[in-house]
């Protein structure tokens, strides 16, 4: 409930500025005054005790997911954030797919350890291994905002595949990419880039803050493109030339950073996943972590290797 938490507080913040520039001296609260100023200051301080306390006791990022959106757009995009791990990472996953992909269509072109392959004959080569049937693939494993990066790096894969991807699946699980991402950055992920149905916001007051989300998602129709716009959606870029898309994600109602990537009702991307952890002497309840222990987790990745 952070996010409609925090839009309560910035509306409240915006108000009170409205109301010290717009009324003259006479008419402010004072004695409301003196109480708020010392209130925000213990609010202030108490929020970074916590912070703090959460980053020096335990091994996670401090405001967990607040982080991650922090450090996912490059610093020309907000040149005061945090130094972004996606200018890195991305670069470097799509050099190893690509790079795996092609390997048998460099024979006779590497020389004493040297490409001898113009860049026009690369170009050539990344795209026959991205888009012609190869005995190589690829089965992209990503986990929560490791979704986010895989799927940029697909973005930049498919920049040139007019065909798709047809040696790459994509496997996610405990992602937020449908949930969070898809509404902070919709010309990066939102609805119609990735392919999927739209999601709105978290409720304040209701006691599971998604229920309007799942009731939405049993009456909201699937999405259905025909392929006929600028650039291809994720989803397009994944359907297989028998119709079926190389794209699964796994997710469990007692994940709380885990969500479905295109609806809460029954589609052709989003599965269920245990909600119980491996078995054990004492039963423990399956969180954000433990997915690739799950059965679902082989299935689904038996599945992504059949499909492509």
């Amino acid at each position: 409930r952070g996010e409609p938490v925090l839009g309560a507080l910035a509306g409240l913040l915006a108000v009170g500025c409205a109301v010290s520039v717009s009324f003259p001296d006479t008419w402010r609260p004072t004695a409301l005054l003196d109480f708020a100023l010392p209130a925000l200051g213990l609010v202030a301080v108490t929020a970074i005790v916590t912070i703090a306390e959460n980053a020096i006791t335990t091994k996670e990022r401090p405001i967990g997911i607040m982080w991650d959106l922090m450090c996912f757009l490059p610093r020309a995009g907000h040149p005061y954030g945090p130094p972004c791990y996606a200018e890195r990472v991305i670069p470097e996953l799509r050099g190893r797919v690509v790079g795996w992909l092609e390997t048998d269509l460099l024979k006779g072109k590497i020389v004493d350890g040297r490409d001898i392959r113009t860049e026009t004959q690369r170009a050539d080569d990344e795209l026959a291994a991205l888009g012609t049937a190869q005995r190589r693939k690829v089965v992209l494993s990503a986990h929560s905002l490791g979704g986010v990066l895989a799927v940029s790096c697909l973005f930049t894969l498919g920049a040139d595949a007019k065909d798709g991807l047809r040696n790459v699946g994509l496997l996610t699980y405990g992602t937020q990419l449908r949930a969070f991402f898809g509404r902070f950055f919709p010309e990066l992920f939102g609805g119609e880039v990735l392919g999927v149905r739209k999601s709105q916001g978290p409720s304040l007051w209701a006691a599971d803050p998604w229920l309007k989300q799942v009731n939405r998602d049993q009456t909201a129709p699937p999405v259905v493109r025909p392929g006929d716009g600028p650039e291809p959606t994720l989803r397009e870029l994944l359907t297989q030339p028998d119709g079926e898309i190389a794209w699964i994600n796994l997710w469990r109602r007692t994940d709380y950073l885990g969500f479905p990537d295109d609806s809460y009702d029954d589609n052709d991307i989003d599965r269920g996943a245990d909600e119980f952890g491996p078995t054990r002497y004492l039963v423990k309840v399956a969180t954000h972590p433990g997915y690739p222990a799950s059965a679902q987790y082989m299935t689904a990745l038996r599945d992504l290797a059949r499909k492509i």
